[in-house]
């Protein structure tokens, strides 16, 4: 939407968050236990987000009808929608949206991506190793080609340790290498 309104129209757009230009709802909300995104499926009718809210009234009421009406009380309808979700897990949430058919995706704490079935699967999360540092867990390689599969084949150097090679390869002696080092030029 962002490009589109840019190279359009030439305006540059604000800043709305995880907001949709294109229909309201389509939030971030906070629900009992965490965060969670929760959108309408159909711009055209939102009656079932209503339904599955619990205020099918809204659904109903010409305020809301579109989009655009529903842009123009964003904040009010957000509060609305931020209660019903205060009120609910994300479990029940999902539960719920995926009865009615609308859109919903958990916001993933670190310690829930770390243990995600879908992101241990495609190798995200991948067990290092660096030394003075011990064991820890950090991002996988995130483009899979099946050719040419990518793999972390080593750590970042720690600072100083390939300054003999490179400055050598520069024309210096191990002498004046020395030299650089004593005068604190290079480590």
């Amino acid at each position: 939407h962002c490009f589109v309104q840019y190279s359009l129209l030439g305006q540059e757009p604000e800043r709305i968050g995880d907001r949709d230009l294109s229909d309201y709802p389509y939030d971030l909300f906070e629900a009992k236990d965490a965060y969670c995104q929760l959108g309408n499926s159909t711009p055209t009718d939102w009656s079932r987000f209503a339904e599955a809210i619990g205020r099918p009234d809204l659904g109903e009421d010409p305020a809301y009808k579109t989009s655009v009406q529903r842009w123009e009380r964003i904040n009010e309808l957000h509060d609305i929608v931020q209660d019903w979700a205060s009120k609910h897990t994300r479990k029940e949430i999902e539960t719920i949206f995926s009865e009615y058919g609308q859109l919903y995706a958990p916001v993933l704490k670190i310690s829930e991506v770390l243990e995600d079935e879908q992101i241990l699967f495609r190798e995200m999360v991948v067990d290092m190793e660096y030394e003075g540092m011990g064991k820890y867990k950090d991002k996988g390689i995130p483009v899979k080609m099946s050719e040419t599969p990518g793999q972390i084949r080593m750590m970042p150097p720690h600072l100083g340790e390939h300054t003999d090679e490179i400055v050598a390869g520069l024309g210096y002696t191990a002498e004046q290498i020395g030299a650089l080092r004593a005068e604190g030029t290079v480590r």
